[in-house]
């Protein structure tokens, strides 16, 4: 090990991702920072790792993830039923999310037109929006963020439950159809 004068020896655990991707991503970042000594993964345990840090540094820096990043570390969960409505099932979505003690924070759709259209609405600018997390003005819907990513199937909208506003507290998502 390198120089490590100065610094302190610190032990952190870290939530363990639900998903293989996640579990990857995750550790990619951890080894990202110099003078990380170990690290441990546990099934469903959290992630522990030993490094050595200068004061003030953060083991993860507190970037906001990539909705991309963010679909392939959650857990995604499905939700059909062509006999009730689009917005029915955004209901039913965020109830189900709100009993595993998350909240919808945000939408993940192909395009915010499709959803619009789902909506009865004849295209995005009717959505409204917010100021998001990141200090961009995005769509939403009652308070809730739309999100665009290629990874999201044309016809299909992901419900991301966290327990804040930031794609990084995310952690579970419900695929449903338009």
């Amino acid at each position: 090990m390198n120089n490590v004068e100065g610094l302190s020896r610190t032990k952190e655990n870290l939530p363990l991702p639900q998903t293989a991707a996640g579990i990857t991503s995750l550790i990619s970042r951890v080894l990202e920072k110099p003078y990380v000594k170990e690290i441990h993964i546990q099934k469903e345990a959290d992630i522990s790792v030993v490094w050595y840090r200068a004061p003030g540094d953060l083991l993860l820096d507190v970037r906001e993830e990539e909705v991309d990043e963010v679909l392939q570390r959650i857990e995604l969960g499905e939700y059909t039923d062509d006999e009730i409505s689009f917005t029915h099932r955004i209901v039913n979505g965020s109830a189900e999310l709100y009993g595993d003690g998350l909240e919808l924070s945000h939408m993940v759709c192909n395009t915010t037109r499709e959803v619009a259209k789902s909506l009865g609405y004849p295209n995005a600018k009717f959505l409204g929006g917010k100021l998001a997390a990141s200090g961009k003005f995005q769509p939403a819907i009652l308070g809730v963020l739309l999100v665009e990513s290629n990874e999201c199937p044309k016809g299909w909208v992901v419900l991301c439950g966290g327990t804040g506003p930031r794609l990084n507290s995310v952690t579970k998502g419900i695929k449903t159809n338009l």
